[in-house]
C-alpha cells in the first residue's frame, strides 16, 4: 500500500511541472525516475489493456467468437459437404445458410449453394457463397472468384463438432497470450521505445537551455523529462484508445512531438531557471 501511495504521490506532482518537486528532482538518483516512469507505462498501459477489451466486448468483437461457436454447434446432423476434383457436392438438396446470431440477431455469413452461379451472392447478400466451383467473394471492385483446386475436403457433423472445440482451445489460448503480450510484452517494448524517444528530446532541451545556465547536466535533463512527459503519454494512449483514426495521422506524430518538448523544456526550466528555484537557494 506504501509503494501504491508513493507512485501516486510522484504522479501527481509530475503532471505539471512545478520547481518544489522538480527541484527535488536534481538531488535525487536517475533511478528513481525510471522505475517511476516504467511503472507508469506498466499501469498505463495495464488501464489501456482493459478498456480495449471493454471496448471490443461492446463493440461486438468479443461475442462474435460465442457466435461462431454456436454457428458450429447448429451444423445439420445430416448435412455432408464434400470438396473433389475441384466441384463441390453436399447430400442436402437445397441451399445451406451459415447464420451467425450476434448481438441477438441473425446475419448470414454464408451459403452452400452447388446450383448457384456467382451473380446470386447479391440475391442471398450473403458475405460468401459456396458454388460447385468457387468461393464467391463481394469486393468494392466486384466478386472475387476463388477456385477449390485439388485439395480433397469432406465436412459432416463430426468434423463440425471437432472444428468447435479446436476453435473453442484456439480463442482461449489466443484471448490469454493477448493478455499476456498486454501486460508484460506490449509495456516493455513501449517502456525502451519511450526512453529512447524522450532522451533525443531532452537532448535537445538541454542544449537549447544550456544556453542560459552551465550547471545544466544531460542525465539530470534526461531525468526530468521522464516525469515531465506524464501527461503526453496519457493523451497518447487515451488518442489510441478512444480516438484511433486521430492517432494514426501523420500530423499527430508531429503535435505529440512538440507537446513532449514542451513539457519537458517546462520541467527543465522549473528545476534550475524558476524564480522560485533561485530564492530556495538564496543564502540565510
Amino acid at each position: 500500500m506504501q509503494k501504491v501511495k508513493t507512485f501516486f504521490h510522484i504522479f501527481i506532482n509530475s503532471l505539471l511541472p512545478q520547481a518544489p518537486y522538480y527541484h527535488k528532482l536534481i538531488k535525487t538518483s536517475i533511478s528513481f525516475s525510471i522505475k517511476y516512469f516504467t511503472a507508469l507505462i506498466y499501469i498505463v498501459n495495464f488501464i489501456f489493456a482493459l478498456l480495449l477489451i471493454f471496448r471490443l466486448n461492446a463493440s461486438g468483437i468479443l461475442p462474435m467468437k460465442d457466435a461462431f461457436l454456436k454457428t458450429l454447434d447448429q451444423y445439420p446432423k445430416e448435412l455432408s459437404i464434400t470438396v473433389q476434383n475441384g466441384t463441390l457436392q453436399s447430400n442436402y438438396g437445397r441451399p445451406y445458410f451459415i447464420w451467425l446470431d450476434l448481438n441477438q440477431k441473425k446475419r448470414l455469413l454464408g451459403v452452400v449453394d452447388e446450383s448457384a452461379s456467382s451473380s446470386k451472392i447479391h440475391q442471398y447478400d450473403s458475405s460468401v457463397l459456396f458454388t460447385a466451383k468457387h468461393i464467391v467473394f463481394k469486393t468494392d471492385n466486384g466478386l472475387k472468384e476463388i477456385p477449390y483446386g485439388d485439395n480433397k475436403v469432406s465436412i459432416d457433423k463430426a468434423d463440425a463438432t471437432q472444428l468447435r472445440v479446436r476453435a473453442a482451445g484456439l480463442f482461449s489460448s489466443g484471448l490469454i497470450i493477448l493478455l499476456l503480450f498486454f501486460i508484460l510484452v506490449a509495456p516493455l517494448i513501449f517502456t525502451l521505445m519511450y526512453l529512447l524517444y524522450f532522451f533525443v528530446l531532452s537532448l535537445l532541451a538541454y542544449f537549447f537551455f544550456k544556453i542560459f545556465s552551465r550547471k545544466i547536466k544531460l542525465s539530470k535533463a534526461f531525468q526530468i523529462s521522464l516525469h515531465a512527459v506524464t501527461i503526453p503519454i496519457l493523451v497518447d494512449y487515451g488518442l489510441c484508445l478512444f480516438r484511433p483514426e486521430i492517432a494514426r495521422l501523420p500530423l499527430i506524430y508531429l503535435v505529440f512531438f512538440i507537446l513532449s518538448f514542451v513539457f519537458v523544456a517546462s520541467g527543465i526550466f522549473e528545476a534550475y531557471l524558476d524564480p522560485v528555484t533561485r530564492t530556495h537557494h538564496k543564502p540565510h
